[in-house]
């Protein structure tokens, strides 16, 4: 309210036309300006549409992940196998519902009978994946034994939520790197291309608020860092779910709770359904950009 701007940054596009601006239709001059290509590729937008069409596709982007993964372009083939790796969010399997439903229901990947391989422990961290068991479950060999076995096209590692939760019966920073890496240098040796998520959250207030923020970023940025050194395909969970909190748990209802219509998990941690949804949107596109080569 009372802001000069009819539409918030965040809300725009993050590529397009440059527009220069003068003031108070006076005469303004701009002279050595250089501008770099970054990509080859060509622009989403001609600089001719409506803002109202730019805006609309721009908030749409985040739901396109399943549009990739299952419409026209997707670079799925026949009999092709995902392995997903991860802890009891990865085990209640609410986000690979969602892709199975995607990839059964698209006439383009219907019948490509393409396979999601579920990999979740309990209370799993990455030594304990790394291992196939921890004290509350077992994933039905080592995560060696199972990459052996699967050989799967894709392998998404999403780790890191119990490796800080579990406090001292965690792992610590030098530990979850190096488990990483060797997760990583194991899957590549079956000829799988990786994808590495950053752990979501725990808790749901904005503003950095929740007791372990602080460490979980942490953890999220060590998963960022591994993924360039490494030249993983990266799909940030962490800041996708941060940015959400963020702009939709700014209000508290007469009970002190946020809306329940925005919240993403039933206890800090475990998805609901639109936790899922999110998962399932950016690791679908993370695995599309895995199977083009990165790109």
């Amino acid at each position: 309210k009372g802001n000069k701007f009819p539409h918030a940054i965040g809300s725009l596009p993050r590529e397009g036309f440059i527009g220069l601006q003068n003031y108070g239709g006076k005469a303004l001059w701009f002279r050595n300006v250089r501008i770099k290509p970054l990509t080859d590729r060509k622009p989403k937008y001609t600089g001719k549409e409506p803002i109202t069409e730019v805006l609309t596709k721009a908030a749409s982007a985040a739901n396109s992940g399943l549009k990739e993964l299952t419409g026209d372009s997707t670079p799925l083939k026949a009999g092709q196998k995902i392995a997903i790796y991860g802890d009891s969010i990865t085990m209640q399997g609410g986000y690979m519902t969602i892709m199975n439903k995607a990839l059964a229901a698209s006439d383009r990947t219907k019948s490509l009978k393409v396979k999601l391989l579920k990999h979740g422990l309990n209370g799993g961290r990455v030594p304990t994946v790394l291992e196939g068991k921890s004290p509350w479950g077992k994933l039905g060999g080592t995560m060696a034994e199972l990459l052996d076995k699967d050989k799967a096209d894709v392998v998404v590692i999403y780790l890191g939520i119990n490796d800080v939760w579990h406090g001292k019966k965690g792992t610590n920073p030098a530990d979850f790197r190096s488990g990483l890496k060797k997760m990583v240098t194991m899957a590549r040796g079956t000829g799988a291309k990786v994808v590495l998520a950053t752990p979501t959250m725990i808790g749901e207030k904005p503003g950095g608020k929740n007791s372990l923020d602080k460490k979980l970023d942490e953890y999220a940025q060590i998963t960022r860092d591994l993924a360039v050194a490494e030249k993983c395909v990266l799909v940030d969970l962490r800041k996708v779910f941060t940015e959400y909190i963020e702009k939709n748990n700014t209000k508290k209802n007469a009970k002190g709770e946020f809306p329940r219509s925005k919240i993403l998990t039933y206890d800090g941690v475990h998805m609901l359904p639109a936790g899922n949804d999110l998962i399932a949107q950016y690791v679908s596109r993370g695995i599309v950009k895995a199977l083009r080569g990165g790109k």
